[in-house]
């Protein structure tokens, strides 16, 4: 088992050509997305329910700084992940080396939607921020 990416449709690759949609080759199953930044830089992981990647995935596209970005942010759905065994996600994952793998906040653990999509969002600009991935200044430009 591997990944593959697959280029967004074409009206989503206008509103987002450095994103990409992360399938699995072999049942073609979507399991997360790829942010390309401009610039090399560190690879890291953001983990999380498949509900609250959708949410997250739409507000990160938000950032103005993302296409500025330093190296790749994957967003992984861990549901979908979740069925295959150790073995097929360590084959799946296995040419790829990241910097940093993080699991986000699951929302179970709050009292509202809104307040699970910030967590996660936050989470994910800090490990951005802590790796260098992204500047202070670019988050509100």
């Amino acid at each position: 088992m591997t990944l593959r990416a697959l280029k967004p449709t074409m009206e989503a690759q206008d509103d987002c050509p450095f994103v990409e949609v992360l399938t699995t080759e072999i049942s073609g199953e979507q399991i997360g997305y790829r942010y390309g930044g401009s610039f090399q830089g560190p690879n890291a992981v953001v983990a999380c329910s498949a509900a609250l990647i959708e949410a997250l995935s739409d507000r990160l596209q938000q950032l103005p700084a993302l296409p500025l970005m330093s190296g790749k942010l994957y967003l992984v759905e861990t549901d979908g992940i979740g069925f295959l065994d150790l073995r097929d996600a360590e084959s799946a994952f296995a040419h790829m080396c990241f910097d940093e793998v993080i699991l986000a906040p699951c929302t179970k653990g709050f009292s509202d939607w809104q307040t699970a999509v910030d967590q996660a969002y936050w989470t994910t600009l800090k490990l951005c921020l802590r790796l260098g991935m992204i500047k202070v200044g670019r988050i509100y430009d």
